[in-house]
């Protein structure tokens, strides 16, 4: 049941028919439909632990598809009315470890 609904969704995403309140909705009801699979109840402390794990997990792939934070975003400065574009200053490699046999 859990793969089948998992799969509908999946389906139904990459359709790219769907609004995105439709897209919320089936997030919803797939979330819904695996919580109920291991067990927990609509509005139960266990049910309401499993959707916000499923939450936070989504969220961890997420961020990890966005990278890692840089810094704020490159910012424009007007300089004799001309804009430059200033970059974040790069990130200097760590000192050179030599490794010896001696």
């Amino acid at each position: 049941m859990r793969r089948v609904s998992l799969a509908l969704l999946l389906a139904s995403l990459l359709s790219g028919c769907m609004t995105s309140e439709e897209r919320a909705a089936a997030v919803v009801a797939a979330d819904d439909d695996e919580c109920q699979f291991y067990g927990a109840q609509p509005w139960t402390p266990a049910y309401t632990r499993c959707r916000a794990l499923i939450f936070h997990q989504r969220q961890e792939v997420a961020d990890a598809l966005v990278g890692p934070d840089m810094g704020p975003a490159p910012v424009a400065i007007a300089h004799n009315g001309m804009q430059v574009l200033m970059a974040p200053p790069p990130i200097a490699p760590g000192p050179t470890v030599i490794h010896s046999r001696y």
